[in-house]
């Protein structure tokens, strides 16, 4: 009996390391917008509708630098307030109504986002945005936003203890620059409100 010595051998070729491309953080935070208006369309439409709502003007702060310069300031901010804005004309879904009158809502896709203090100064940063636009458009807060491998979460300023069911969703507050920011879990928030 003759032994290969080549039989017991493994030759392996080593493949060439591909280069990772770069996130292109913009189009992946877009994405999430559109994501995020949809379930909102179907939520607010009670599924009829998945384009009930879509990104505003001021996605990107556009609204913000125009409304400072239009003859209908204060109309023009609250109907264009925030990163998603109803497109649907008022009158045909009481809910949806109902919630862009009440709300403006932001979006933000973040790598890493962290809820305890001390906050990261772009938290802090954000946050003082949010303020500063719930005083101008007159309406609560709804900040949707997730980091990389982690739930949607939603932070609002709104007090949902009249919503029983959202109310004992209610995972933990925090407060950022004197203000109370509870926080839901968005498929909490999509499921109860």
């Amino acid at each position: 009996m003759t032994i290969d010595p080549y039989d017991e051998i493994e030759f392996a070729v080593e493949k060439p390391k591909r280069k990772k491309k770069g996130v292109n953080g913009k189009a992946k935070g877009n994405a999430y917008e559109r994501e995020i208006c949809k379930k909102i369309s179907k939520l607010l439409t009670l599924g009829a509708e998945d384009y009930a709502v879509w990104r505003s003007a001021s996605s990107g702060a556009v609204a913000t630098n125009i409304g400072k310069k239009s003859k209908t300031k204060e109309s023009f901010l609250k109907s264009q307030s925030g990163d998603i804005a109803q497109v649907i004309p008022k009158g045909q879904y009481e809910k949806l109504d109902e919630f862009f009158d009440k709300f403006f809502v932001e979006t933000k896709f973040y790598k890493d986002l962290s809820l305890y203090p001390p906050y990261t100064k772009e938290l802090k940063t954000f946050v003082a945005q949010l303020l500063g636009e719930k005083e101008t458009s007159g309406k609560d807060i709804i900040f949707i936003f997730k980091a990389n491998n982690k739930s949607d979460i939603v932070f609002t300023d709104h007090n949902f203890s009249n919503n029983t069911n959202l109310y004992n969703c209610l995972q933990m507050t925090i407060y950022i620059s004197g203000k109370a920011l509870d926080i839901y879990l968005f498929k909490d928030f999509i499921s109860y409100y």
